[in-house]
């Protein structure tokens, strides 16, 4: 698992509350000082995912959620911040190594030395580049409204790209996340140790 500032090789940081101070990219999203922050329920807590990193994402919804009920405007995690969510949650959840951001062809290298594309949405689709990927593993993860992540698809990139729709005029590719899950039931780990 990667360290991250002020942490060793062999210590996971302590859990976070509101008061305690956070790293600048966090500390927009402090709500309610003094309040003990916790994972929320679900798939979360069973997860390798470090306790800082939930309650970080948990905080980025539940303020988007907040600025949307105090100004009447929609506040909603998406484009780049969501993709960088998602690679972090990928990375920590599925122990993969991140490559630097805007990495061209795949975002990071697993246990295996295997490149992976890492895609995250809070929708119900996903958009892959048509020009492919050199990544042979795609991992998907999708937010729901309160921040709370899951794997919704681990499985061989082609697989994927060559379920998706036609490219389109941006040079994307769409494809639903209940096709993404179609396709995961058919596909088990050792594809990956090839």
């Amino acid at each position: 698992m990667q360290t991250r500032p002020g942490q060793d090789a062999t210590s996971r940081p302590q859990p976070v509350t509101a008061n305690a101070p956070v790293s600048d990219f966090w500390s927009p999203c402090l709500r309610n000082p003094g309040t003990p922050l916790t994972p929320p329920p679900g798939v979360w807590d069973t997860w390798n995912v470090d306790e800082s990193v939930i309650t970080g994402v948990k905080r980025i919804f539940d303020e988007c959620r907040r600025l949307s009920e105090l100004t009447g405007r929609p506040f909603s995690p998406d484009g780049h911040l969501v993709g960088s969510l998602g690679e972090v949650f990928a990375a920590e959840t599925l122990n993969l190594r991140l490559m630097t951001p805007s990495n061209r062809g795949f975002d990071a290298v697993d246990d295996n030395g295997q490149k992976v594309e890492i895609k995250a949405t809070t929708r119900t689709s996903i958009a892959l580049s048509a020009a492919g990927t050199d990544a042979k593993r795609l991992v998907v993860v999708q937010f729901d409204e309160n921040g709370q992540g899951r794997i919704t698809y681990d499985g061989p990139a082609d697989a994927a790209w060559n379920a998706a729709g036609p490219p389109q005029a941006n040079g994307q590719r769409q494809i639903s996340v209940a096709t993404l899950k179609r396709l995961a039931e058919g596909t088990q780990n050792s594809l990956f140790t090839d």
